[in-house]
């Protein structure tokens, strides 16, 4: 699961992921997303259900440049899926150093 995406600075990105066992959607025992900032900073959102298997975090991207991601699922659900999304420079928001 990784695709790219371009947000412009600022924005509150949303980070979905769902989790499938044999076809089924399955909640995991435990979820957990983990992120790193274009400076080599990690987070870790925190993490809502919203529905059977579906997971998302937010996160507010102001550093410009990749910011990647990984989930993670443990026991009845386990298993894991990265992907990366690109923040743009933009003349309406200075560059967060």
């Amino acid at each position: 699961m990784s695709r790219q995406n371009a947000y412009a600075p600022g924005t509150r990105v949303r980070l979905y992921t769902e989790f499938v066992v044999d076809g089924d959607l399955t909640n995991p025992t435990d979820a957990v997303c983990e992120v790193i900032d274009p400076a080599g900073a990690h987070t870790t959102p925190t993490v809502a259900s919203v529905s059977t298997g579906v997971r998302e975090a937010f996160v507010t991207a102001v550093l410009e440049g990749d910011w990647y991601y990984r989930w993670t699922g443990t026991g009845t659900a386990e298993g894991a899926a990265e992907g990366r999304f690109r923040v743009a420079t933009s003349p309406f928001v200075p560059v967060v150093p």
